[in-house]
Formats: C-alpha cells, structure tokens, sequence
C-alpha cells in the first residue's frame, strides 16, 4: 500500500476535511478491514500540516529522475500574454462628477434623505 492516504484511497488532494470524511465513510463501509481507513482518515484529518504535506506530495512525479529539483506531475495551464488595450489622451481626461449636473441645485446635498428625494416625492410626479 502507497504511504501517501491520498494516492493510497484515491483521494482528492484538494478536498476539505468534511469532504474526506465523506468520502473515508463510504470507504470504510465497503472495506472488510476499516482500520487501515481509519488511520488514515485521523491521520488526514486530525493533523492539518500532514494533510497539506500529503496533498502536496501528489503532485510530485515520483518517477522523475532524481536531480533535486521537485518537478510537478501536472503541467500548468497555459496562459497567451494578452496585448495592453490602446491608450490615447482622452482616457487620461477627468472625469466630470455627477453632482455638477444635477437638474435641480447643481449639485447634491450630502445631508439630504430619502424622503425628500424629488424621484420619490408622489405630488411632483
């Protein structure tokens, strides 16, 4: 049997604790013998830094040759480098603020509340 649970019971290395536990019942319901599960399942589950040791072994190509660098059994996806969009002069213009527009004073009164909100007021509509 493989030292590492997760390659052992064909685990998601990525998976969070409950999911394992789910995973490691229906396992343990299908075993003759539990305890090797069990084990693992307390080792996996009980011991966070062991988890993430465990998970991150995974993704390590043991049949590598040997030289020291830890390569990775998945390669990355590949991303193409994306072209800046063009700039010119006016994406550098100011913006004008909304309250300079405002139909009614020109700006907006920062202590005004909703019930005095002109879009809601039913005698103006």
């Amino acid at each position: 049997m493989n030292d590492n649970p997760f390659d052992a019971f064909d685990l998601d290395p990525l998976a969070p604790p409950d999911a394992l536990t789910e995973r490691f019942r229906e396992i343990v319901e299908d075993a003759p013998d539990p305890a090797p599960a069990r084990a693992a399942w307390e080792l996996l589950t009980l011991h966070p830094h062991r988890r993430i040791r465990f998970a991150l072994s995974t993704f390590v190509d043991d049949e590598a040759p040997s030289s020291g660098r830890v390569t990775a059994a998945r390669s990355a996806p590949v991303v193409e480098p994306r072209t800046p969009p063009e700039i010119d002069a006016r994406h550098l213009l100011p913006l004008p603020r909304l309250s300079d527009h405002s139909p009614t004073t020109g700006g907006v009164d920062p202590i005004a509340t909703v019930s005095e909100d002109p879009l809601l007021d039913e005698d103006a509509r």
